[in-house]
């Protein structure tokens, strides 16, 4: 990759609460008005979510939308996972002004794929304040050999909504529930991998996953980067780590990162995954 060219890695960072991170500032929501010949009027059933610190308009909800905010889902999930006597890091990120964030934790129990090669639970929290996306949390891993991070779609891991509605108590006591429940499941879950790691990354997987990344919108330059550090002889495993080092550490911003990350993921536990 060129040297001048700027990346980010979405592992970088890490901290051992993220609850005085950038993704928790305070927001208000405010009535909404238009201005018309008459004068200026308020718009029934709608309000502004604006943040306290800089006045920036993050979305517009209705009336009956419950504002959770982000410091709150952190503080959900972090609870919880003290409760459990979890240890762990994380780092959280935003876009869109604030209007969304994602946030890891990498838990501090490592499972071995294979001889030499760990990978340790994450907890991955999204959420946003325009109305676009619920709160959800994901299991993924992190491997700690080069610090990549893998966290699948959802679907073959495990995943839930945790947000809590005015009773952080109770939304505490079923998140601890859930993530003690996909923290003992990491192990057999990342037998995927293992199978992986025996599996031949077959020449006709390389044209395949390639035509299926490129075909994917946004993703034909990625894909291409991605392919070129494939050699032959490699397994599943080794490719795999190939893109998701990339996505992880070479891409110029936290979103890319995420949305690269998720594309990969798609392809290869669509294939792979049987």
């Amino acid at each position: 990759m060129n040297a001048s060219t700027s990346t980010v890695s979405i592992t970088s960072d890490m901290k051992p609460s993220l609850l005085d991170s950038n993704a928790c500032f305070d927001v208000q929501r405010l009535p909404v008005y238009y201005q018309s010949t008459e004068g200026m009027f308020e718009i029934e059933n709608r309000d502004a979510v604006v943040r306290t610190d800089n006045g920036q308009w993050l979305s517009f909800i209705s009336d009956e939308y419950s504002l959770v905010p982000h410091k709150d889902s952190l503080s959900v999930i972090e609870n919880a996972m003290n409760a459990l006597g979890v240890k762990f890091e994380g780092a959280a990120y935003t876009y869109r002004g604030g209007a969304k964030f994602r946030a890891i934790y990498v838990v501090d129990e490592s499972c071995e794929v294979l001889h030499g090669d760990h990978m340790k639970p994450v907890i991955q929290v999204a959420g946003s304040y325009d109305a676009t996306s619920r709160e959800r949390i994901l299991l993924g891993g992190f491997r700690t050999v080069c610090l990549n991070l893998n966290v699948s779609g959802g679907s073959n891991w495990g995943g839930f909504s945790a947000v809590h509605r005015g009773n952080l108590e109770e939304a505490v006591s079923n998140s601890k529930e859930h993530i003690e429940s996909m923290i003992e499941s990491f192990p057999e879950k990342i037998k995927t991998f293992s199978r992986w790691s025996e599996t031949e990354f077959s020449e006709s997987d390389h044209t395949d996953v390639y035509e299926n990344l490129t075909k994917t919108p946004g993703m034909k330059k990625h894909a291409a980067i991605i392919a070129e550090g494939w050699s032959p002889d490699s397994s599943v495993w080794d490719a795999y780590n190939v893109a998701t080092e990339y996505a992880t550490h070479q891409t110029r911003s936290a979103v890319t990162a995420w949305k690269v990350s998720e594309k990969i993921n798609k392809q290869f536990f669509g294939r792979f995954n049987n």
